[in-house]
């Protein structure tokens, strides 16, 4: 592992905790040290270390450590959900490494708190964030229309009224959609098991449905399905694009973008500022030529910094503003 000025691969890494860490190493690493910074990163005991990867996540073979991360699936811009087998002696070792670990992203532990703190803290570094709105700098042309990013309100339902934007037009679907989720989980509990949900069907049901929980992968997976339609989700931070649904023939696509914390919708409008909401362009073929100029819109996020780096924010007071 080199220092972080020549590191190559970056990955999240997400724990049972629901706490999320950004991690950097070699793209050349072994398997063997993927888990050390992982362990230095999370607490999660090198030899106690259980990886999935992609989505719906599959198991990472980690037995041999002298493997090559690239061999294994492993690239850049992966999000890997690390576990902590049963090993005797290694669970109480784990669970003290995790709780002297620092912890790079909020809690999942105190839901309502910490779902407050964070949309806070994104609310301070967005002012201006209820209801639709647009800045004139998030957009890149295109040939014939403009790419927009529609912010969507800071209410712990962003991911459900940015996909019910695109696909309806509308920021009242939260609650229905919330139900699309509970009723396919419910459904198909061979599939929504709970090392698919990370927690009991039942339990994950009952959370989800609760207008404070935040809805990521797991929604994105079934909404594609349930709607019919592909649903592009960019990262700005790692400047990646997961389509969701895509190898399911269905002839129309969505896109969202997510910051670290929230999640908006990406729209076509045939002004460059978007001023007029009513002539957005939410829903396109699959492959519509546009969808690289939207990559574009993107990466002058990413350079503009607009997310928030949850392994390294930090914090400033609403009141006076300054940097804690």
């Amino acid at each position: 592992i080199r220092d972080s000025s020549s590191r190559d691969m970056r990955l999240r890494v997400r724990t049972p905790d629901g706490a999320q860490h950004v991690i950097d190493a070699d793209d050349d690493c072994t398997c063997g040290a993927l888990k050390r910074v992982i362990q230095d990163a999370t607490g999660v005991e090198t030899r106690a270390q259980k990886w999935k990867l992609g989505f719906p996540p599959v198991d990472v073979d980690v037995d041999d450590e002298a493997a090559l991360c690239a061999s294994l699936g492993v690239r850049g811009g992966e999000t890997l959900a690390v576990t902590a087998i049963a090993l005797e002696d290694a669970a109480v070792a784990s669970s003290d490494a995790m709780a002297a670990a620092p912890t790079t992203y909020a809690s999942m532990a105190n839901m309502d708190e910490d779902e407050a703190f964070a949309r806070a803290l994104a609310m301070s570094m967005n002012e201006g964030l209820d209801g639709i709105s647009t800045s004139t700098s998030d957009f890149i042309r295109l040939e014939d229309m403009h790419a927009i990013r529609r912010v969507i309100a800071s209410d712990n339902s962003c991911l459900f009224n940015a996909v019910g934007y695109c696909c309806e037009k509308s920021l009242r679907e939260s609650t229905r959609l919330r139900k699309v989720i509970v009723d396919a989980i419910r459904a198909d509990p061979a599939t929504f098991d709970e090392a698919f949900l990370g927690k009991a069907p039942t339990e994950y049901a009952d959370w989800i449905s609760k207008p404070n929980s935040w809805g990521g992968q797991v929604e994105l997976f079934i909404l594609a399905k349930a709607l019919r339609v592909e649903i592009a989700a960019y990262d700005i931070q790692t400047e990646r694009c997961d389509v969701y649904g895509q190898d399911a023939g269905y002839e129309d696509r969505i896109m969202v973008i997510y910051d670290g914390l929230h999640y908006d919708s990406i729209v076509l409008n045939p002004s460059s500022i978007g001023a007029d909401v009513e002539k957005d362009v939410s829903r396109v073929p699959a492959s519509t030529p546009a969808l690289a100029s939207v990559a574009a819109l993107v990466r002058s996020q990413h350079a503009a910094k607009k997310f928030t780096d949850t392994a390294n924010f930090s914090l400033r007071c609403l009141v006076c503003q300054k940097g804690l």
